[in-house]
């Protein structure tokens, strides 16, 4: 029961640190190196498949085979965070260095999302001139240095811009998912207004012949 309970806790630990680790913008090898470190430290193997919009996990004991879990997670639409992944990837040592439970993992964990983040135009600005610099260490000239610059700035600016017009654009969509289903509410209500009416004219009509048909043995003898 233990060992269920324990496969269990670190599974949501793992998942929860995956996504958010994903959505922060990590590659996905140093992610799979980083969720089976932490996975080795408590005695299991991970293995992992990460797709586009979630991951899939399986966790194994290494003492006993039988004992595992697989779960699903989608992957959070974070906005990339270069100081966030060099925290997250700083404590998947901290169960190999000091053997803390995974109550403590948690604790850090969130303490280090709670972090406030970088501005993403100074994450645009360091990324740039870091590329420029590296560029620069494998003998690149000025007009190189500037081009590697400018790309690495483009392609950021372009991943903010999609990150941003895609926020709107879920938002646009709830917005139109509602008057769609307005729409749908007062046609309706004016088909129920329109067979109430009709259901009305329908009785009186229904009435007025029944009552000349009583009256006077026929329809329509006044």
């Amino acid at each position: 029961m233990q060992h269920t309970d324990q496969i269990q806790a670190l599974s949501e630990f793992l998942l929860e640190y995956a996504t958010t680790l994903m959505g922060a913008g990590v590659h996905t090898n140093r992610a799979v190196r980083n969720i089976s470190r932490i996975a080795a430290a408590y005695g299991y193997s991970a293995d992992m498949t990460i797709f586009q919009r979630n991951i899939t996990m399986s966790l194994i004991c290494k003492d006993d085979e039988t004992l595992r879990r697989t779960s699903v997670r989608k992957l959070k639409p974070l906005a990339f965070n270069l100081n966030l992944i060099q925290q997250l990837s700083e404590l998947s040592w901290l169960p190999v260095d000091n053997n803390v439970s995974i109550a403590e993992m948690e604790q850090a964990f969130r303490s280090m999302v709670r972090t406030k983040r970088f501005s993403r135009w100074t994450d645009l600005l360091l990324v740039s001139v870091g590329n420029a610099a590296f560029c620069r260490l494998f003998n690149g000239d000025l007009w190189a240095m500037l081009t590697v610059f400018a790309a690495t700035m483009l392609g950021f600016l372009a991943k903010l811009v999609d990150f941003l017009l895609t926020a709107v654009e879920n938002r646009l969509g709830s917005f139109a998912l509602f008057l769609k289903i307005l729409e749908f509410g007062v046609l309706g209500f004016h088909f129920l207004l329109e067979l109430l009416i009709f259901c009305f004219v329908g009785f009186a009509d229904f009435y007025e012949f029944s009552f000349d048909v009583f009256h006077f043995g026929h329809v329509g003898c006044y």
